[in-house]
């Protein structure tokens, strides 16, 4: 019934199925809060829109700028939404299949968001919630082969076709871990050529700053230089004037004395 409830009463729907997953109510208003005026960031609301695409198994690949907790909270509200309903309307291998999707993306991300000691209790709320969901969804798959063994054991080929399912079911998960896998990969060499890209920044500006200091501290000195020796100019000058001074003084005070050529 959420599809065709009000933004407020999907809201409150999808509250009560986090709720009753985790009976945990801190956690179910974290993941999926009740006041309506409440804005959502860029992130959540991106993510709200790729949801569908992963379900769908289309390929989605994460970025740098991206807040990776925004993402798992709302994938972690959706896929509970999910969950309810297909309890409800009864999935098929598909749904499973992008329902196990899904919890891959959620898994990946968790891992992104990194954080120091004081985030690890609400990054294993996370990974406990996801973990909780996953059994539905083991649940939903286990049922699904097994009314499929029993359709096509009417057949002779029960057994065979289990196998077959499950053999299928393996293949899909293998090929799903490699695009994680290989997102993962171009997201951590994006990250560090974003992370090279600030540090060579930082570089610059340091020898930019590094360069005016020495400039300052230049004209600083040229300043002190210039003044010291103008400094001592001045004080050679008035030694000059007093040492001529001192010797006019003393010729002055000389007696002269008159020299006579005799004839």
């Amino acid at each position: 019934m959420r599809q065709f409830l009000g933004p407020d009463a999907q809201r409150r729907v999808d509250h009560i199925a986090v709720e009753v997953f985790t009976d945990d109510p801190a956690l179910a208003e974290n993941l999926a809060p009740t006041e309506s005026n409440k804005p959502i960031s860029k992130s959540q609301h991106d993510a709200q829109l790729s949801t569908d695409r992963i379900l769908r198994g289309l390929q989605f690949d994460p970025m740098p700028w991206m807040v990776f907790e925004d993402y798992v909270q709302v994938w972690l509200q959706d896929m509970a939404a999910a969950i309810q309903i297909l309890q409800q309307t009864g999935p098929t291998m598909q749904d499973v299949i992008g329902l196990g999707n899904l919890a891959q993306h959620i898994q990946q991300f968790i891992t992104m968001i990194g954080g120091g000691d004081e985030d690890q209790p609400r990054l294993k709320q996370y990974a406990d919630l996801l973990g909780q969901l996953m059994n539905h969804v083991k649940g939903m798959a286990q049922r699904l082969q097994e009314a499929q063994g029993q359709q096509q054991g009417a057949n002779g080929d029960g057994e065979a076709a289990l196998t077959q399912g499950k053999v299928q079911a393996m293949a899909i998960t293998a090929q799903a871990k490699a695009e994680m896998l290989k997102q993962s990969h171009a997201i951590k060499t994006a990250q560090k050529e974003a992370q090279f890209e600030l540090q060579e920044q930082r570089k610059d500006k340091q020898l930019q700053a590094d360069i005016r200091r020495q400039d300052t501290k230049t004209m600083q000195e040229l300043s002190h230089e210039g003044a010291r020796t103008a400094q001592e100019l001045r004080s050679d000058t008035l030694r000059t004037m007093q040492e001529l001074s001192t010797t006019a003084a003393k010729q002055a005070a000389e007696p002269k004395t008159e020299t006579t050529t005799e004839e």
